[in-house]
């Protein structure tokens, strides 16, 4: 739509001047001076552009993805040639330019067989020395999902291990990968469970 555009705008541009005895070469040595102030000033807006119709031809993304662009997650809304509509889970709408996407690291859900689930999160070294435990407390609460999950998918994995956090994740593949209102309650009860371990094992350190 963009593009029909800009050709009816040139067009038109021509026509109009063709009525007014313009001179086309005059009229090209203007707009060209013109047009390289434009690019200078609108040079991350063309960029944006460019990088906008070489995801719309080559279909990185497309919209209804489920992706992870940088550290935003969610679903694809919109794919304009400025920039990509992101729904999170918190549907909150993020507005990410064109520019960042090909800078950024990106991981299409929808595009693999498993869509596999997960939860990021960090603890204190301190704080538990049983990621196995963990793992099967955490399990022995969602006992009501149990058939919902394909079997042995369920596993908190450590990510990345530091000297103030470790970065671990939950991760598990619903047999109905499409049931986003099901992921979603399922999310939601493992966070606040592993909220209420976290601060009951720090509480009870502290006594």
């Amino acid at each position: 739509n963009h593009i029909s555009t800009i050709i009816y705008g040139l067009m038109l541009t021509a026509l109009v001047m063709s009525l007014l005895n313009i001179s086309i070469k005059e009229a090209i040595t203007t707009l060209s001076l013109l047009a390289a102030a434009l690019v200078v000033m609108t040079k991350d807006y063309i960029a944006n552009v460019i990088n906008g119709m070489y995801m719309t031809f080559t279909k990185t993304i497309n919209i209804g993805d489920q992706v992870a662009i940088g550290n935003s997650r969610g679903k694809i809304l919109d794919i304009t040639l400025t920039n990509v509509h992101l729904l999170n889970e918190d549907d909150d709408i993020i507005y990410i330019p064109n520019n960042r996407i090909f800078s950024e690291e990106i991981i299409n859900y929808t595009r693999r067989d498993l869509k596999k689930s997960s939860i990021d999160f960090q603890i204190n070294p301190t704080t538990i020395h049983d990621i196995d435990h963990l793992e099967s407390t955490i399990w022995s609460n969602i006992q009501n999902f149990h058939d919902m999950i394909l079997p042995d998918t369920f596993a908190i994995k450590i990510v990345n291990i530091g000297f103030q956090s470790v970065d671990l994740k939950v991760h598990y593949v619903l047999k109905d990968p499409k049931n986003k209102a099901l992921d979603h309650q399922l999310k939601k009860i493992i966070k606040r469970k592993l909220v209420n371990l976290l601060y009951e094992k720090q509480r009870s350190d502290l006594r």
